[in-house]
């Protein structure tokens, strides 16, 4: 046992060449990480973070594909077929004032599969965010002129305006726009 010398001894004998060690290892791994983790690593976030620009890429929803399904949803909400036939008309009517590819036989086509239209409630949700004000206020024009074609609002149909102007947020820039 007296020929092992005791770790105080080493410590007191070796202190300078134990400090190159972990500098070393400080050294290399800064070093390593500013020449290859830095540059993909993401920079500290602003304090204030800058104001988000509008968007300058075209909306990938095309509105009058909504416009049919829209019209479509009011006509269908009507059950008489006289009373259809004038949803029908003013839609068409309405349609072509508003859209400009609008076309009859697309949208008669979309009438034609009543039940793989899909719900209100949906496209709303969907459509709040992606169209302005200005957007909003034609649909709901043109949904209510649907629904008013044949000079009576159904429930359903009243069901399906307030329930538009619910779910698109239209109440909140314009109270008036309240359907029934």
């Amino acid at each position: 046992m007296k020929n092992q010398p005791s770790t105080r001894k080493i410590a007191t004998i070796f202190p300078s060449k134990l400090q190159i060690l972990p500098n070393f290892i400080l050294n290399s791994s800064h070093l390593i990480y500013n020449k290859l983790i830095r540059p993909f690593v993401k920079p500290l976030p602003y304090k204030v973070p800058p104001p988000h620009p509008k968007l300058n890429f075209p909306i990938l929803v095309e509105l009058t594909q909504i416009g049919y399904t829209l019209g479509a949803i009011m006509v269908t909400a009507e059950v008489e077929d006289s009373n259809r036939a004038k949803g029908i008309a003013a839609a068409e009517e309405m349609g072509l004032r508003i859209f400009r590819d609008f076309q009859s036989e697309a949208f008669r086509r979309s009438i034609e599969n009543e039940y793989r239209l899909p719900l209100l409630e949906d496209i709303t949700l969907i459509l709040q965010d992606l169209l302005d004000r200005e957007e909003k206020q034609a649909l709901f024009t043109y949904m209510n002129t649907i629904a008013n074609a044949n000079g009576v609002l159904v429930e359903q149909e009243a069901k399906l305006l307030n329930m538009f102007t619910e779910n698109i947020l239209m109440e909140y820039e314009n109270p008036d726009l309240k359907a029934a």
